[in-house]
């Protein structure tokens, strides 16, 4: 179209010739467009473009001004200083006063120079310190539970990066770790009160994936934080579950053998027993656990396998001996074992004249 390609400064230069145009134009009929511009549209677009330049001109005018104002300012400052300097340093001691100063100076950018090269290497050297901790996870968390610093271990065990962990708070590698999701600040008073604090909680990964944690939280002196040495505890949560079954056979096994059975600690207290043995005691087995012998069957310090305990213990070899036990006459194999020793009794026939076996209550 004829009015799109009019040159707009050509326009703006001349107004008069601008007018004759709209005019022209409202009279054309622009049947190759396929929305005709109106006179008003086109008187439109020139106030607008005749506001913007005058915008335009008037930044420029108050930008030269600023600059011309800031530039007096400089020139009356710099000649009020120059004329104070001049006035004194002609005085004999302000060259010393001078000289010293500027010596002091120079003196003092040296000193913190080395200040600025001696804690950059401490940095240097704590950084390797943290780096160097492995396998675990050591972070330093503010009173917000906002990373400051973490070892590269992070990456290992968690996927995330260095650079991706830092400001991030501590929920994003682990769930909440209370022990009382309605106590908020649990660990915070335990730190206050301990100084640490030890604790289990369930990270997560990057990639979604789920670990058991254990984390051990320490004080930061004079300072409102703390700083966490994080654990992956996968392996001894599995140890201890195939313990645990391994435990649970060995029970299932003992205590489906009917002769008593006993295992006793290198201080005489009960590490286990089946239940043929519990049911001479009268008393459930879990609850005769870790207690001592002595004390829940004092009867039988009188018998000859209490003396058979003591002396497999200091001796390390194993026992046959016959004797009564609650009121049965019965012979115990006694064997050491590496944390006391275990005792097998199965009732017999005795080979004993009757004064050789003891007497019980």
């Amino acid at each position: 179209m004829l009015a799109q390609t009019l040159d707009s400064e050509f326009l703006l230069n001349n107004p008069n010739k601008y007018i004759l145009y709209l005019d022209l134009f409202s009279q054309i009929d622009m049947t190759h467009s396929h929305r005709p511009a109106s006179g008003a549209e086109l008187k439109n677009d020139y106030i607008k473009a005749k506001e913007k330049r005058t915008i335009a001109r008037l930044v420029v005018v108050i930008t030269f001004i600023a600059a011309l104002l800031a530039f007096s300012i400089s020139i009356n400052l710099l000649d009020n200083l120059y004329e104070f300097l001049r006035f004194y340093t002609r005085i004999p001691i302000a060259e010393v006063i001078i000289n010293v100063a500027f010596i002091l100076l120079l003196l003092l950018l040296f000193v913190t120079f080395k200040l600025w090269r001696k804690t950059e290497k401490e940095l240097s050297e704590l950084e390797n310190v943290i780096d160097s901790i492995n396998p675990d996870v050591l972070l330093v968390v503010d009173s917000d539970r906002n990373v400051r610093m973490c070892n590269r271990m992070v990456s290992r065990m968690f996927g995330y990066s260095v650079e991706e962990m830092i400001g991030q708070k501590t929920d994003k590698i682990y769930f909440d770790r209370r022990t009382d999701p309605g106590q908020k600040h649990e660990i915070y008073y335990a730190l206050e009160r301990e100084g640490f604090h030890i604790g289990v909680a369930t990270g997560r990964k990057k990639d979604g994936g789920t670990m058991p944690l254990e984390i051990i939280s320490g004080n930061i002196k004079d300072r409102e934080g703390a700083v966490l040495l994080v654990r992956d505890i996968s392996l001894r949560k599995r140890t201890e579950q195939v313990l645990k079954e391994s435990e649970t056979r060995h029970r299932i096994l003992l205590n489906s053998i009917k002769s008593p059975i006993i295992a006793l600690g290198d201080d005489i207290s009960i590490l286990y027993c089946n239940e043929s043995f519990a049911e001479i005691l009268n008393i459930e087995p879990d609850q005769l656990e870790w207690k001592n012998l002595m004390s829940i069957y004092p009867q039988i310090r009188r018998t000859k396998f209490f003396d058979g305990f003591m002396r497999v213990l200091q001796s390390g070899e194993s026992e046959d001996l016959v004797d009564k036990l609650d009121g049965k006459i019965m012979r115990s194999r006694i064997y050491p074992t590496p944390w006391g020793i275990l005792a097998v009794f199965e009732p017999t026939q005795s080979p004993f004249e009757p004064s050789e076996i003891s007497e019980q209550a």
